[in-house]
């Protein structure tokens, strides 16, 4: 997937502020707010 495509699916998901993914490390970064969402339901998004 491209970053445009993970970082568009993470953030639209309720508690997420920040998302950001690196091609070369192939890591996500995503700050979120627990009491919102989890995870799990991140790494749904991006699959």
């Amino acid at each position: 997937m491209c970053e445009s495509r993970i970082e568009k699916a993470v953030n639209g998901i309720d508690g997420v502020s920040k998302a950001d993914w690196d091609k070369k490390t192939k890591k996500l970064e995503v700050t979120f707010d627990d009491a919102k969402t989890s995870v799990d339901k991140i790494e749904v998004a991006v699959c």
